[in-house]
């Protein structure tokens, strides 16, 4: 009976979950304030997108994503980095990913398709990827992508025997409200030691005990991180207008970074 009970229990949570296929809705569901990180394959370069508004249509089948990224390169020993804000739209939101996916490519012998759902223990949310293969070539290309619920695309990657060439894009971090996974990229290191230069700023009071002030207006559109003196990070304000609460914070010696543009900014305080 119990080998009974087990097989059936196996069966209903292989259907259940094998069945399912993630949804172009359920993938790009993006909140304001979602950060996603990548990383490129070979060569310590990458981008951040930090999702900064979210527009559903009237209709209810595309939402529209402002996103601010930031993009790094390392190169001759040294960090650059460019800014930027793009719109993107995703449509056809109800329909299943392997349906969208599959209208890029041929399915027939010489381009066989292969996809597979799984529960990914590196992202923990359900993972919807794909491998396309060429086969009339000689060693022929290979082109892999995977989806994450929520945080869109984890890996995309081209394999070409005929090159040689190789591109690969995977992400490494991301941020969704209070859930944080896998290792932040550059941005969160100290900027000085990147080579990116930074203005200093005053805040006031200091020490302060409920709200920081600093010496500079800034925008909406800015960020400010705070690190504690062991560097670990305490928490990040996005966006960021005016006045921070630090009353959560334990006692100690802070140090923040704030962005704002192509405009670094950093200063320390003291929380009593």
């Amino acid at each position: 009976m119990n080998h009974l009970l087990a097989l059936i229990f196996i069966c209903f949570t292989s259907f259940s979950f094998c069945q399912t296929r993630l949804t172009v809705r359920e993938i790009y569901d993006f909140q304001v304030g979602d950060e996603f990180h990548y990383d490129q394959y070979y060569q310590p370069t990458g981008y951040r997108n930090i999702i900064l508004d979210r527009k559903l249509s009237n209709k209810g089948d595309s939402l529209t994503y402002l996103i601010h990224r930031d993009h790094y390169e390392y190169y001759s020993g040294k960090y650059t980095f460019t800014h930027d804000t793009q719109t993107v739209v995703f449509t056809n939101l109800d329909a299943f990913i392997d349906d969208v996916s599959l209208l890029k490519y041929k399915k027939d012998s010489c381009h066989p398709f292969n996809d597979s759902f799984f529960k990914s223990i590196k992202y923990d949310v359900p993972v919807y990827g794909y491998e396309h293969k060429e086969r009339c070539v000689f060693e022929g290309k290979r082109i892999e992508e995977e989806f994450g619920l929520g945080i869109g695309f984890t890996k995309f990657a081209i394999h070409d025997a005929q090159g040689p060439y190789r591109w690969q894009e995977d992400l490494k971090y991301y941020k969704k409200g209070t859930v944080k996974k896998g290792l932040p990229t550059p941005f969160s290191l100290d900027l000085k030691k990147i080579g990116w230069p930074y203005q200093t700023i005053n805040v006031f009071p200091n020490p302060v005990h409920n709200k920081l002030e600093l010496s500079k207006v800034f925008g909406s559109d800015s960020r400010i991180t705070v690190t504690d003196c062991l560097g670990k990070s305490s928490f990040t304000d996005f966006p960021y207008s005016t006045g921070l609460n630090v009353s959560d914070l334990p006692a100690g010696l802070y140090y923040f970074t704030l962005l704002n543009g192509e405009n670094v900014y950093k200063g320390r305080f003291v929380k009593e």
